[in-house]
């Protein structure tokens, strides 16, 4: 056991909970930077008085093949940073919930075993950190203490183990990236941010928020001035400057010249195709046998700039499906909301399309939360035979677009909406 020096008022203890699924993955590289710039910011200033502990947290098994993985208290940050850089995000099931709860539940367990440092519980200042970028999950986990557990005798949720950790004398804090899908994982955790603060209204966390350039934002605990300077000083990184280009990001593409200014371009009138050279190759992603797809990616689809000549629009939420045999790892980096930059039918594109060699990835998607532009878009890429065209080079690295349309209809008119779209992913010519 060692006294704590007269040079320094308290011993830091910083438990980080990392969320290990593919929702996180295109972002983890701004995220882990904010965890660096804490882990050093900890080291410099109480060097040898520090303990820092890691918990990653999936979907529940077999999702993730590891739902819930934690290290024990270390002073060596070094071994930190390793681990850190070790971190893979990927898998976690079509609909991501990580367990969310069952990560502060383990928090909670490292909290109370005694610091290697000092016998005296007073001069140790606890943080547990969590990083999001998913909504958790609502299971509840078996929680001891009776008083805590506010809708369920015995069992408690993330809210109430984050205002139960404050009772102990842990402050919570978390970040979360900034883009459009995580706002409901912003604005979930945030409320249990404000109940573990004790703020009476959301109004009083705003002074707990910082926001590093368009990237990440992150909800502190007031009484953290230590994290708070470590993430300020990211504000004037070149790295989370505006303009700087988050990896996977798809950039807008030119604008078409034709078109009804103000309105998707999708839904301007277009003139009945002929044929249905595509259909060929939509029909051999139909005839996927359902058994055996399994679920690669989820998020949402959007109209870009370059066809709504406006605010990019949300279409659906939806989940890429592809064969067991197929090269599923393509789709890890996706962001979590695709851009259609074009919509057309285009000769040289179904020439593209039929091409075997140029293929890289086949599948379904299924939809979810299709709203009325959404609907409107399905119904003309069924009625029309249009394609939507999405570049994914900054996605996959080369030059590639992933094409996506309606199922064939075989008999009769084809339906008002899909329910499922197919999506083929082709390597482009430079």
């Amino acid at each position: 056991m060692t006294d704590v020096p007269a040079g320094t008022s308290t011993i830091q203890r910083v438990c980080f909970l990392i969320e290990d699924t593919w929702a996180i993955a295109n972002d983890w590289p701004h995220l882990k930077k904010c965890v660096e710039a804490i882990l050093s910011r900890v080291a410099a200033h109480h060097e040898g008085y520090c303990e820092v502990a890691l918990v990653t947290f999936g979907s529940a098994w077999p999702y993730s093949t590891c739902p819930l993985q934690s290290t024990h208290w270390t002073q060596d940050i070094e071994h930190a940073r390793q681990c850190l850089d070790g971190l893979r995000p990927s898998l976690g099931g079509c609909r991501v919930q990580p367990l969310l709860t069952e990560a502060l539940a383990e928090a909670a367990y490292l909290f109370e075993c005694p610091s290697t440092l000092t016998a005296d519980s007073s001069s140790i200042a606890c943080h547990c950190l969590a990083i999001v970028a998913s909504e958790p999950s609502k299971i509840p986990v078996p929680w001891p203490v009776p008083e805590d557990c506010h809708f369920a005798s015995g069992l408690a949720g993330y809210t109430e183990l984050c205002m139960a950790l404050k009772k102990r004398g842990v402050e919570f804090s978390f970040l979360a990236p900034q883009h459009m899908a995580c706002q409901d994982a912003i604005a979930r955790i945030g409320r249990a941010f404000v109940a573990a603060q004790g703020f009476k209204a959301s109004s009083e966390a705003r002074s707990s928020i910082i926001d590093i350039g368009s990237f990440v934002r992150c909800f502190l605990a007031p009484s953290w001035v230590l994290g708070m300077s470590a993430l300020q000083q990211l504000t004037s990184d070149p790295a989370f400057l505006p303009g700087a280009s988050l990896p996977g990001k798809a950039a807008p593409a030119a604008q078409p010249q034709s078109g009804v200014p103000g309105e998707p371009q999708v839904l301007a009138s277009a003139p009945e195709p002929a044929a249905s050279e595509e259909s060929a190759a939509a029909d051999a992603v139909a005839q996927q046998p359902p058994q055996q797809q399994r679920p690669i990616w989820q998020g949402r689809m959007s109209l870009g700039q370059s066809v709504t000549h406006g605010a990019p629009q949300t279409l659906w939420a939806c989940c890429a499906l592809v064969l067991g045999s197929e090269a599923a790892d393509l789709a890890l980096g996706w962001p979590a909301d695709l851009i259609i930059n074009e919509v057309t039918k285009s000769a040289s594109l179904i020439a593209e399309l039929k091409d075997s060699s140029k293929l890289r990835l086949r599948g379904v998607l299924q939809l979810s939360e299709v709203g009325e532009l959404g609907r409107r878009v399905v119904e003309k890429l069924a009625q029309q035979q249009l394609m939507a065209h999405i570049d994914m080079t900054q996605h996959l690295g080369t030059p590639a677009s992933m094409v996506v349309m309606t199922l064939p209809s075989k008999k009769g008119p084809p339906p008002a909406l899909a329910s499922k779209l197919v999506f083929i992913i082709i390597n482009r010519d430079q």
